[in-house]
């Protein structure tokens, strides 16, 4: 069976990534933003997320929204750790200590 919407037939399925019960406001636009890019970019993405909204809604103790790898940065740190987790996996794989040479690193700052 296909998991894909018809509309989005073969950019997008309809497993979410950023599940349900954040906080964010009701009809919030980067909500939704967010939500429909993570079903974009699949399972095999890991989210580098400035301070802002998704952060504060998103990720609250002891629940997170995020059903993929995710870390939290500073405002102005997000493509120097983005970066520096995408050296890692380039140096891990280069080694033969995983195999996660199609992951996706994606820097988020609102």
């Amino acid at each position: 069976m296909d998991n894909k919407p018809a509309l989005a037939g073969r950019m997008m399925d309809t497993k979410e990534r950023f599940a349900p019960g954040h906080r964010a406001c009701i009809g919030c636009g980067e909500a939704l933003a967010v939500r429909m890019a993570c079903k974009i970019l699949g399972d095999n993405v890991i989210i580098v997320n400035a301070t802002g909204c998704m952060e504060i809604v998103a990720s609250q103790l002891p629940y997170t929204s995020w059903t993929v790898p995710w870390i939290h940065t500073l405002f102005e740190n997000t493509a120097a750790v983005a970066s520096g987790i995408e050296s890692g996996i380039k140096s891990l794989v280069r080694k033969g200590r995983t195999d996660l040479a199609d992951t996706k690193v994606v820097g988020y700052r609102r």
